[in-house]
């Protein structure tokens, strides 16, 4: 809540600068659980414990979908801090959806031949299944009269990422491909 164009010192100007800073410090904590996450869990995960690539990047779809749908329908703004522990955990989930198809494909050898073309295709991949949600953000802000609310990108993208978790769980891998 609040805004920036209110007073200086006006209850409003202090409520949005206060959220900007808890958003922040959920940034900062959210950067550093994705740095262990990615780099500790996620290898630990499909390498000795041989968990299949599709349950962990859906586990990774899930917590990011919850992390946004959590603090936009159950949380709101009634706990600064309650939304920003549970949106540091946004981060997480990204970090694991992109972990996992770039270690799947470079573990291959065709993946291992020609990384750089292979992270491309994955990034394109990822950008593309962002576009849709972005572009059906700004028709949805201004229709609901929320010009400016984070509540409905929030609920679309955390929506996504839970539909992509079911889907990545559903849809049987290919023969010969990763699990």
């Amino acid at each position: 809540g609040g805004s920036d164009d209110a007073p200086a010192g006006s209850p409003q100007h202090d409520a949005y600068h206060r959220g900007i800073r808890y958003a922040l410090i959920s940034y900062a904590l959210g950067a550093a659980l994705q740095a262990v996450v990615g780099g500790v869990v996620v290898p630990l995960a499909l390498g000795r414990l041989g968990i299949a690539p599709r349950f962990v990047y859906a586990a990774g779809a899930l917590v990011l979908g919850s992390s946004m749908l959590v603090p936009a329908v159950v949380i709101r703004s009634s706990s600064l801090v309650a939304s920003a522990l549970v949106l540091a955990l946004a981060p997480v989930g990204l970090g694991v959806m992109l972990a996992v198809p770039y270690a799947v494909v470079l573990g291959e050898p065709e993946g291992a031949a020609a990384p750089g073309v292979y992270a491309g295709l994955i990034a394109a991949v990822h950008a593309v299944s962002e576009l849709p949600v972005a572009l059906v953000m700004t028709p949805l802000l201004q229709a609901s009269g929320h010009g400016s609310s984070a509540e409905i990108p929030m609920v679309v993208g955390g929506a996504a990422a839970c539909v992509g978790s079911v889907l990545a769980l559903l849809i049987p891998p290919q023969a010969g491909g990763a699990a």
